[in-house]
């Protein structure tokens, strides 16, 4: 029941993102902020829960961040806008002294990995402004490719922990099964995409299709354990209830997180050395 469900709810979302990746910068921007709010907000009720007060002093900030990387996307945006929110939290935490250590950790925390979510977003903003659209494409389908086969390898083969301290459910073979299929399913796609007349990783050369594939096996895999280390920091199993069979936002696109900044790294500097 669960698999029916991640698949039910991947059959539905996919043409969304799709569409919003393909028909311009106005609807891939919608897509970025919904996604952006969503995550900071469930990250927020990871860490200090569900009230309405205490969450809004979280994600205003965070939602006022969004909409400025959209109206002005670039690096200077995420460099002072992530100065802005840590100024803001550290005029909350100036003007609350008697906080204690627990709580002080725990926010800390809570501000970290808002700002890891808001970076990775800011990557993919920057990685669509600035490349197209093959790249998120290329990235989208090592991502989840990745996370697809090594969640039904794992379930179906899987008996080795990878890392059992963080993660009791992710194993060797499921990662070597999604390791395969990073690499694989870009080259699986290019004569399925030509089938249909588009060419969705127009201007990419097979060597970017091998530099992103490989690296992505590697981190997609780490970006799932981060997550998995955040949740149990918090003590809890998902990070949401939003996604039917998935959990929450952040373990659907946990991966992304940490993939999206990668190819960016690639198609901004090592791309042009080669």
């Amino acid at each position: 029941m669960n698999l029916f469900l991640r698949v039910l709810t991947a059959i539905v979302l996919l043409p969304v993102f799709i569409f919003c990746i393909h028909f311009g910068e106005f609807w891939f921007s919608i897509l970025t902020v919904a996604l952006g709010l969503l995550l900071a907000d469930e990250i927020v009720s990871m860490g200090v829960g569900k009230k309405y007060a205490a969450k809004m002093i979280f994600v205003l900030p965070v939602a006022v961040l969004l909409a400025a990387l959209v109206v002005f996307p670039g690096t200077y945006t995420s460099i002072l806008g992530m100065w802005f929110v840590l100024f803001y939290f550290a005029v909350i935490f100036t003007f609350r002294p008697h906080a204690g250590l627990n709580d002080v950790g725990r926010v800390s925390l809570v501000v970290v990995v808002l700002m890891y979510a808001f970076l990775g977003i800011a990557s993919l903003v920057c990685l669509r402004n600035g490349f197209g659209t093959s790249f998120i494409y290329l990235t989208l389908i090592c991502t989840f490719g990745n996370d697809t086969f090594a969640y039904l390898f794992g379930r179906w083969l899987g008996k080795t922990r990878l890392y059992e301290r963080v993660s009791q459910k992710k194993t060797w073979e499921g990662f070597i099964a999604g390791a395969i299929a990073s690499v694989a399913l870009p080259f699986g796609f290019i004569p399925l995409s030509n089938l249909f007349g588009v060419d969705i990783f127009s201007g990419l050369l097979v060597r970017d299709l091998l530099f992103v594939s490989v690296g992505i096996s590697f981190l997609g895999p780490i970006g799932d354990l981060i997550e998995s280390r955040v949740k149990r920091a918090f003590d809890l199993k998902d990070s949401g209830t939003l996604l039917p069979g998935h959990g929450g936002v952040f373990d659907r696109i946990d991966a992304l997180l940490v993939t999206v900044p990668f190819t960016l790294g690639y198609a901004f500097f090592l791309r042009s050395l080669w």
